[in-house]
């Protein structure tokens, strides 16, 4: 069987919306599934079908049914996670990330199914979901800001980069190794030490994806000076969107935030994953203009 050689590549939604109001959308797709293997997220999709207006949502879901004919769809990314967690813990000396399948076949049966993805109700729903989702995430950090800005009260306490921070806190010996420790116990029930966790974090890149966007998470809503810009102002879905980059050989979004954010994602997978803005990715693929 010959191996599909094409790269592979993943949109964010802000992309795939524009993708959509194209004016030469359908020739677009058509030169798309050529090139490369697309593969749409659940995130994706769901965000797609929490889209309140019909007639929007109907063409966001349609684009998405033609890019999956030559492509995929991809699972969620917790449901990832927890399994790339429990293999691990079942075969730490045998695991190895990429035997994970994360094709998602009953997603594309529900993008057949306008009367699912498509549906008012569904989409209410979802939205009412991650806006409930979105407030309890920015609870956990802005509890936590009051506690940083006291640090950072001493003028000889300087502020780190987004970069600096993400060093500082995956250290052998920073905060985020305990964060992974319960990420983990979380999975698969099992305790695991610092040790064991490192080296799962080195060994499996959506996991150390995920880390990392929690610490540009911390470093924007808790560290960065809130006089500054803000370069990574980035949502809840839109960060989680990270464990999704070590999948693909391009990641493409039109969010300034989730595009400097998921940046330093892409320098910290393996292999390096090239983040592209929409317009970046139309000029040097000679795709979209």
């Amino acid at each position: 069987m010959l191996q599909d050689a094409r790269k592979i590549l993943i949109f964010d939604t802000s992309s795939l919306n524009k993708l959509t109001n194209e004016s030469d959308c359908k020739s677009l797709i058509k030169s798309l599934g050529i090139g490369y293997r697309v593969r749409l997220t659940e995130t994706n999709l769901s965000e797609l079908s929490a889209t309140s207006d019909a007639d929007d949502r109907d063409g966001f879901l349609s684009v998405c049914r033609h890019l999956v004919y030559a492509g995929e769809c991809i699972r969620p990314y917790n449901w990832i996670i927890e399994e790339l967690v429990k293999m691990h813990s079942r075969s730490p000396q045998r695991f190895d990330w990429r035997t994970l399948n994360v094709h998602g076949p009953e997603l594309e049966d529900q993008l057949t199914r306008p009367n699912i993805l498509g549906s008012d109700e569904l989409a209410e729903g979802t939205l009412a979901e991650f806006e409930m989702r979105a407030e309890e995430f920015e609870m956990i950090f802005n509890n936590a800001r009051p506690g940083f800005e006291r640090i950072f009260e001493d003028k000889a306490a300087k502020r780190p980069d987004a970069g600096k921070l993400v060093d500082i806190l995956m250290s052998e010996t920073g905060a985020y190794q305990k964060l992974a420790m319960g990420m983990y116990k979380r999975g698969c029930g099992v305790e695991i030490d610092e040790a064991s966790v490192r080296e799962f974090v080195a060994a499996c890149p959506p996991f150390r994806a995920a880390l990392v966007s929690l610490c540009i998470a911390q470093y924007y809503r808790c560290i960065r000076d809130k006089r500054g810009a803000g370069t990574y102002k980035a949502g809840r879905l839109d960060l989680f969107m990270a464990v999704y980059v070590p999948y693909c050989d391009i990641f493409v979004t039109r969010d300034t935030g989730q595009y400097n954010s998921l940046s330093l994602v892409g320098v910290n997978a393996s292999p390096p994953t090239r983040v592209l803005t929409y317009q970046e990715f139309g000029q040097k693929m000679l795709l979209l203009v």
